[in-house]
């Protein structure tokens, strides 16, 4: 999922549907966007491909490396954080209107 956007001051607070939708149905999304995502949605809980990036370019080999080297136990644990991030009342995901993330999204401006 990449946004729209990415940029130091334009992405900041700038979350779509995209990321939490991806998690909610069962991927382990490939994200850019969000400046600030680690702010909503748990660091594990998604590939941030600024982490598989030099500058502006991709790195494709490692970023295929991460994901082939991903195990079962590291799903496990991915599944654990999205399972969690979903059912807290205070996250993106425990009202289906998604007015509470609005409303965080926010508070955080």
């Amino acid at each position: 999922c990449t946004e729209n956007t990415y940029d130091p001051m334009h992405s900041y607070n700038y979350l779509t549907e995209k990321l939490p939708h991806a998690i909610q149905g069962g991927s382990i999304p490939l994200y850019m966007g969000c400046y600030n995502v680690e702010s909503f949605i748990p660091e594990r809980g998604y590939f941030d491909l600024r982490s598989f990036t030099n500058g502006k370019t991709l790195k494709p080999k490692e970023l295929l490396s991460a994901i082939k080297s991903y195990s079962k136990k590291d799903f496990e644990v991915y599944n654990e954080i999205a399972y969690n991030f979903m059912k807290d009342p205070n996250g993106l995901f425990y009202h289906t209107d998604m007015k509470r993330a609005y409303k965080k999204m926010l508070e955080v401006l």
